[in-house]
Protein backbone atom coordinates (compact mmCIF):
# COMPACT_ATOMS: atom_id res chain seq x y z
CA UNK A 1 0.00 0.00 0.00
CA UNK A 2 1.29 3.43 -0.90
CA UNK A 3 0.21 6.90 0.15
CA UNK A 4 0.80 10.18 -1.63
CA UNK A 5 4.05 11.93 -0.88
CA UNK A 6 3.85 14.50 1.86
CA UNK A 7 5.12 17.91 0.78
CA UNK A 8 7.12 19.42 3.62
CA UNK A 9 6.16 23.04 3.07
CA UNK A 10 6.26 23.65 6.80
CA UNK A 11 9.21 23.08 9.10
CA UNK A 12 7.27 20.33 10.82
CA UNK A 13 4.13 18.30 10.01
CA UNK A 14 2.40 15.17 11.25
CA UNK A 15 0.79 12.28 9.36
CA UNK A 16 -1.65 10.08 11.31
CA UNK A 17 -3.60 7.12 10.00
CA UNK A 18 -4.80 3.63 10.77
CA UNK A 19 -5.27 0.63 8.49
CA UNK A 20 -6.06 -3.07 8.58
CA UNK A 21 -3.89 -6.02 7.64
CA UNK A 22 -3.60 -9.71 8.25
CA UNK A 23 -1.00 -11.08 10.63
CA UNK A 24 2.19 -11.76 8.71
CA UNK A 25 1.20 -9.36 5.94
CA UNK A 26 3.55 -6.46 5.27
CA UNK A 27 2.31 -3.10 4.10
CA UNK A 28 4.60 -0.27 3.00
CA UNK A 29 4.27 3.46 2.68
CA UNK A 30 6.29 5.47 0.19
CA UNK A 31 7.43 8.93 1.22
CA UNK A 32 9.34 11.33 -1.00
CA UNK A 33 11.68 12.98 1.51
CA UNK A 34 14.13 15.85 1.04
CA UNK A 35 17.65 15.20 2.25
CA UNK A 36 18.11 15.96 5.93
CA UNK A 37 14.47 15.31 6.87
CA UNK A 38 14.07 13.65 10.26
CA UNK A 39 11.26 11.16 10.77
CA UNK A 40 9.82 10.16 14.14
CA UNK A 41 7.16 7.46 13.99
CA UNK A 42 4.88 5.94 16.61
CA UNK A 43 2.86 2.78 16.05
CA UNK A 44 0.36 0.64 17.92
CA UNK A 45 -1.19 -2.65 16.83
CA UNK A 46 -4.45 -4.24 17.90
CA UNK A 47 -5.60 -7.76 17.18
CA UNK A 48 -9.13 -9.00 16.62
CA UNK A 49 -10.49 -10.35 19.88
CA UNK A 50 -13.41 -12.72 19.49
CA UNK A 51 -14.31 -12.37 23.18
CA UNK A 52 -15.17 -8.70 22.80
CA UNK A 53 -15.92 -8.95 19.09
CA UNK A 54 -13.53 -6.10 18.38
CA UNK A 55 -9.90 -5.03 18.17
CA UNK A 56 -7.81 -4.85 21.34
CA UNK A 57 -4.16 -4.63 22.27
CA UNK A 58 -2.31 -7.90 22.59
CA UNK A 59 1.03 -7.92 24.39
CA UNK A 60 2.05 -11.09 22.53
CA UNK A 61 1.91 -9.40 19.15
CA UNK A 62 5.13 -8.16 17.57
CA UNK A 63 5.64 -5.48 14.94
CA UNK A 64 8.42 -5.69 12.38
CA UNK A 65 9.61 -2.30 11.06
CA UNK A 66 11.73 -1.91 7.93
CA UNK A 67 12.78 1.36 6.34
CA UNK A 68 14.93 1.63 3.25
CA UNK A 69 15.81 4.27 0.68
CA UNK A 70 14.23 3.34 -2.65
CA UNK A 71 16.84 4.94 -4.95
CA UNK A 72 19.80 3.18 -3.33
CA UNK A 73 17.91 0.26 -1.68
CA UNK A 74 19.89 1.03 1.44
CA UNK A 75 18.29 -0.39 4.58
CA UNK A 76 17.94 2.30 7.24
CA UNK A 77 15.90 0.47 9.88
CA UNK A 78 15.21 -3.23 10.36
CA UNK A 79 13.91 -3.86 13.85
CA UNK A 80 11.35 -5.94 15.65
CA UNK A 81 9.48 -4.64 18.65
CA UNK A 82 6.39 -5.12 20.73
CA UNK A 83 2.82 -4.31 19.90
CA UNK A 84 3.56 -0.60 20.14
CA UNK A 85 6.60 1.60 20.08
CA UNK A 86 8.51 4.27 18.21
CA UNK A 87 11.17 4.56 15.53
CA UNK A 88 13.14 7.40 14.03
CA UNK A 89 15.62 8.08 11.23
CA UNK A 90 17.03 10.90 9.10
CA UNK A 91 16.99 10.83 5.33
CA UNK A 92 20.59 11.07 4.16
CA UNK A 93 19.58 11.42 0.50
CA UNK A 94 16.57 12.93 -1.19
CA UNK A 95 14.04 10.57 -2.81
CA UNK A 96 11.48 7.88 -2.06
CA UNK A 97 11.74 6.05 1.25
CA UNK A 98 9.78 2.90 2.01
CA UNK A 99 8.36 2.50 5.52
CA UNK A 100 7.12 -1.08 5.97
CA UNK A 101 5.33 -2.62 8.95
CA UNK A 102 4.07 -6.14 9.59
CA UNK A 103 2.44 -7.84 12.57
CA UNK A 104 3.24 -11.33 13.80
CA UNK A 105 1.02 -13.16 16.25
CA UNK A 106 1.37 -16.30 18.34
CA UNK A 107 -0.36 -19.45 17.23
CA UNK A 108 -0.77 -21.26 13.96
CA UNK A 109 -3.42 -19.06 12.49
CA UNK A 110 -2.92 -15.35 11.99
CA UNK A 111 -5.47 -12.87 13.21
CA UNK A 112 -6.77 -9.73 11.64
CA UNK A 113 -4.84 -6.69 12.89
CA UNK A 114 -5.45 -2.97 13.10
CA UNK A 115 -2.41 -0.70 12.93
CA UNK A 116 -2.22 2.89 14.10
CA UNK A 117 0.65 4.92 12.67
CA UNK A 118 1.68 8.50 13.42
CA UNK A 119 4.59 9.95 11.49
CA UNK A 120 6.16 13.27 12.38
CA UNK A 121 8.21 15.04 9.73
CA UNK A 122 10.83 17.49 10.98
CA UNK A 123 13.23 19.41 8.77
CA UNK A 124 16.68 19.27 10.30
CA UNK A 125 17.64 22.59 8.73
CA UNK A 126 15.86 24.73 11.35
CA UNK A 127 18.16 23.37 14.04
CA UNK A 128 21.10 24.25 11.84
CA UNK A 129 19.65 27.70 11.35
CA UNK A 130 19.16 27.90 15.11
CA UNK A 131 22.80 26.90 15.58
CA UNK A 132 23.77 29.53 13.03
CA UNK A 133 21.65 32.11 14.81
CA UNK A 134 23.18 31.09 18.12
CA UNK A 135 26.65 31.38 16.61
CA UNK A 136 25.80 34.79 15.15
CA UNK A 137 24.34 35.86 18.49
CA UNK A 138 27.46 34.68 20.32
CA UNK A 139 29.69 36.48 17.81
CA UNK A 140 27.58 39.64 18.16
CA UNK A 141 27.79 39.49 21.95
CA UNK A 142 31.55 39.01 21.72
CA UNK A 143 31.89 42.05 19.45
CA UNK A 144 29.69 44.10 21.77
CA UNK A 145 31.85 43.02 24.70
CA UNK A 146 35.02 43.97 22.80
CA UNK A 147 33.52 47.34 21.86
CA UNK A 148 32.47 47.94 25.46
CA UNK A 149 35.98 47.15 26.66
CA UNK A 150 37.46 49.52 24.08
CA UNK A 151 35.09 52.30 25.10
CA UNK A 152 35.96 51.72 28.76
CA UNK A 153 39.67 51.81 27.87
CA UNK A 154 39.19 55.10 26.03
CA UNK A 155 37.32 56.52 29.01
CA UNK A 156 40.12 55.45 31.34
CA UNK A 157 42.70 57.07 29.03
CA UNK A 158 40.69 60.30 28.89
CA UNK A 159 40.33 60.33 32.68
CA UNK A 160 44.06 59.77 33.03
CA UNK A 161 44.76 62.65 30.63
CA UNK A 162 42.37 64.90 32.55
CA UNK A 163 44.05 63.95 35.82
CA UNK A 164 47.47 64.72 34.33
CA UNK A 165 46.23 68.04 32.93
CA UNK A 166 44.75 68.96 36.31
CA UNK A 167 48.02 68.03 38.03
CA UNK A 168 50.01 70.06 35.48
CA UNK A 169 47.63 73.01 35.88
CA UNK A 170 47.96 72.90 39.67
CA UNK A 171 51.73 72.70 39.39
CA UNK A 172 51.77 75.59 36.92
CA UNK A 173 49.60 77.68 39.22
CA UNK A 174 51.96 76.97 42.11
CA UNK A 175 54.98 77.92 39.98
CA UNK A 176 53.30 81.07 38.69
CA UNK A 177 52.26 82.07 42.20
CA UNK A 178 55.80 81.50 43.45
CA UNK A 179 57.22 83.51 40.54
CA UNK A 180 54.88 86.43 41.23
CA UNK A 181 55.70 86.38 44.91
CA UNK A 182 59.43 86.25 44.17
CA UNK A 183 59.09 89.15 41.74
CA UNK A 184 57.24 91.19 44.39
CA UNK A 185 59.91 90.36 46.96
CA UNK A 186 62.65 91.41 44.51
CA UNK A 187 60.85 94.67 43.76
CA UNK A 188 60.43 95.39 47.49
CA UNK A 189 64.10 94.63 48.15
CA UNK A 190 65.14 96.76 45.18
CA UNK A 191 62.93 99.62 46.39
CA UNK A 192 64.35 99.43 49.92
CA UNK A 193 67.89 99.30 48.53
CA UNK A 194 67.27 102.34 46.31
CA UNK A 195 65.70 104.25 49.20
CA UNK A 196 68.65 103.40 51.49
CA UNK A 197 71.20 104.42 48.84
CA UNK A 198 69.42 107.72 48.14
CA UNK A 199 69.26 108.50 51.84
CA UNK A 200 72.94 107.62 52.28
CA UNK A 201 73.93 109.85 49.38
CA UNK A 202 71.87 112.70 50.79
CA UNK A 203 73.60 112.41 54.15
CA UNK A 204 76.96 112.24 52.38
CA UNK A 205 76.28 115.40 50.44
CA UNK A 206 75.06 117.22 53.55
CA UNK A 207 78.13 116.18 55.48
CA UNK A 208 80.45 117.38 52.75
CA UNK A 209 78.32 120.50 52.36
CA UNK A 210 78.00 119.83 48.74
CA UNK A 211 74.36 120.69 48.82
Amino acid sequence: MKIAAVLLLLAQSVLGLHYYLDAGERKCFSEDLPAGTSIVGAFKSELWNTNINGFAENSQANVQISVFAAPTEHTIIDQKGGSKGKFSFTAADAGDHQICLSVTTPGWFGARAKMYLDIQFADSEPSERDDSKQTSYTELMRRISDLTNRVQHIRNEMKHQRDREAEFRDHSEVVNTSAVRWTIVQMVVLGITCFWQLRHLKQFFLTKKLV
